[in-house]
């Protein structure tokens, strides 16, 4: 669906909604009102990430997810260093039981099993070495205050667009994808199947 506007009435008063784009379409969607769907959105906004409980929770979540992310990629480097060290190992300990004997592949074997018990106890300590990151709640919330009673304004619009990753129109209800993992990890946003009629209904508290 896309923006549409139009006068309607004796009034001539102006409405904006969200319809399908044409009849060369194939779509039963009926049009629904931009501004009541926008202002349900960012209620949306202010119960799931605009809060501090809200916002704390998800920054404890993508915290803990960051974590878990880079022990496996730390992880899955050592592993891979590990296995390239222990082909090496074999090449040189086979070219040394075949008679290649000499300082030099002595030298080498001993470098290698050393790099392998490094690797090896990296490998069992690597946790340690995971980069938590942080995620500044204090600094969200005071930039949408800044902009929260100013509606009209491009930063107040730029800000509110942060935070919604989509909106799908459908016949009865609307599908709201929220960036609940705040651009750092889209598996963590979330999707909200909202009724047509709770829109509206929001529109008359």
């Amino acid at each position: 669906m896309t923006g549409s506007k139009r006068k309607s009435g004796r009034s001539k008063l102006v409405h904006i909604t969200y319809r399908c784009p044409s009849n060369k379409y194939s779509c039963n969607n009926k049009e629904i009102n931009k501004v009541y769907l926008e202002n349900y959105v960012v209620s949306m906004l202010e119960r799931y990430i605009l809060n501090p409980s809200a916002l704390k929770k998800l920054a404890k979540l993508i915290e803990g997810q960051s974590k878990v992310s880079n022990e496996e990629d730390i992880k899955e480097q050592i592993h891979q260093e590990l296995e390239e060290t222990k082909k090496a190992l074999k090449n040189v300990a086979d070219a040394i039981a075949s008679g290649l004997i000499s300082d030099v592949l002595v030298a080498k074997l001993n470098d290698l099993e050393a790099r392998k018990a490094s690797l090896e106890e990296k490998l069992m300590n690597s946790q340690h070495e995971c980069k938590d990151i942080s995620i500044d709640t204090g600094f969200i919330l005071a930039e949408y205050a800044a902009v929260k009673d100013s509606p009209s304004l491009p930063e107040y619009k730029t800000f509110i667009s942060n935070f919604i990753d989509k909106i799908e129109v459908g016949k009865y209800t609307v599908n709201v994808t929220l960036k609940t993992g705040l651009d750092i990890f889209p598996e963590l946003n979330t999707t909200y199947n909202v009724r047509r009629q709770e829109i509206y209904e929001y529109r008359k508290e």
